[in-house]
């Protein structure tokens, strides 16, 4: 059981970027802000945005307020972004 929760927002990049060093215990949540005027893509350390073409780097598409939990033990920094603008952003909350 987790004993804290950790919460943040993670600034977009438009270049594949490493999420922060933030361990978490039974699970992470990420969303994507309201206010983005774009998507967001998670995936590894190459993801790409979706450009229509088959391929194996394009990151797990997160529209405007779309919310994923990540289960755990686990760290965000196992996760990479890119955005389709730079002010495009995601928000977490992490429990210890």
């Amino acid at each position: 059981m987790a004993n804290y929760f950790k919460t943040g927002e993670i600034q977009g990049s438009t270049t594949a970027a490493q999420l922060p060093d933030i361990p978490f215990g039974f699970q992470a949540w990420l969303m994507s802000r309201s206010d983005n005027a774009g998507s967001v893509y998670l995936g590894g350390s190459s993801v790409s945005k979706a450009d229509g073409t088959t391929d194996t780097t394009t990151g797990l598409e997160l529209t405007k307020s779309t919310l994923i939990l990540l289960q755990g033990p686990g760290n965000l920094s196992s996760y990479y972004r890119i955005c389709d603008n730079a002010g495009d952003d995601l928000t977490y909350m992490v429990d210890g």
